[in-house]
């Protein structure tokens, strides 16, 4: 019974550090689509 309450906050780092990274890799990727997007919608608007 010594270690249960540690099971919580350790549970809760690694769910917290998945959330992190899903949220950086669902940023990234959204940030290439629309990056994507605007070079193939305005080509000569970027330098």
């Amino acid at each position: 019974m010594m270690t249960f309450p540690h099971l919580p906050i350790y549970t809760l780092k690694v769910l917290i550090s998945i959330a992190v990274g899903l949220c950086l890799r669902l940023c990234h990727q959204l940030q290439c689509t629309v990056m994507r997007l605007i070079k193939k919608c305005l080509p000569t608007a970027l330098p």
